[in-house]
């Protein structure tokens, strides 16, 4: 794909920024804690999506246990600074599998309020169309390994948020069909742990073009591989909540 531009929720995105600007919209869930100097818990990664004018920080229920829902936050840009969210929270219906193992939490007040939240929420208009694996040219996964971030609110009262991305292959099929299986093109050099809720976007050929889509979100990941929660069911479980 070298030379080539990639069209992206409308924006013609040249091949050489596209891993970076598919990695983009992704960020630490963390939980706070009423506690003088360790004020946060990172518990993984999340994806803020923008659906239907409304702002919503995804991530798995798995995730959640043992934390209170109301203290889910995000991290400023710095690193120190919390913002929580309205106190509107979402979880799945045990009833229905599709919805499997998905939590939202409603930033809308928070970003109305704060503007300059806006640009980290992924607007999410379209998902993939149904192709065969072989239309995916590759795939981009990104999160926050719980191991690799830096975690110095003793010495410093900050969190030094450290990004992973993995480039992806399509598997032929997953042992769920609601799940989309990625292999990466290389083992892991680090302990996927803290992976789940981060994002995956993936670039198909559609029509004589290169377009990338946001694919779902990560429910399980190892040594080299990921089982992402297709982005068609949560668009169906978003549309519950607008």
């Amino acid at each position: 794909m070298i030379g080539t531009s990639v069209v992206f929720n409308g924006v013609l995105i040249p091949a050489s920024m596209l891993t970076a600007a598919l990695a983009r919209y992704v960020d630490n869930l963390s939980i706070w804690n009423d506690h003088e100097i360790y004020k946060v818990s990172l518990v993984g990664s999340t994806v803020p999506i923008k659906f239907a004018e409304r702002y919503f920080v995804l991530c798995t229920n798995h995730q959640l246990r043992g934390c209170q829902p109301e203290n889910v936050s995000l991290l400023g840009r710095d690193g120190k600074m919390l913002i929580t969210s309205a106190g509107v929270r979402h979880f799945n219906d045990d009833s229905n599998p599709y919805y499997l193992d998905l939590a939202a939490f409603d930033f809308t007040e928070p970003c109305e309020a704060r503007q300059e939240l806006k640009e980290r929420f992924f607007a999410l208009r379209e998902v993939p169309p149904d192709c065969p694996a072989t239309d995916i040219v590759f795939a981009v996964v990104a999160g926050f390994p719980s191991g690799k971030q830096r975690y110095e609110l003793e010495e410093k009262n900050h969190i030094g948020k450290v990004k992973r991305i993995v480039v992806c292959r399509p598997e032929p099929a997953s042992y769920d069909p609601a799940l989309l299986c990625l292999r990466a093109e290389e083992p892991l050099d680090f302990d996927p742990n803290g992976m789940s809720g981060g994002s995956a976007f993936v670039v198909q050929a559609v029509a004589g073009e290169f377009r990338a889509y946001f694919a779902g979100l990560v429910v399980t990941g190892g040594k080299d591989q990921f089982h992402i929660i297709k982005a068609g069911h949560i668009w169906r479980f978003l549309r519950t909540l607008v």
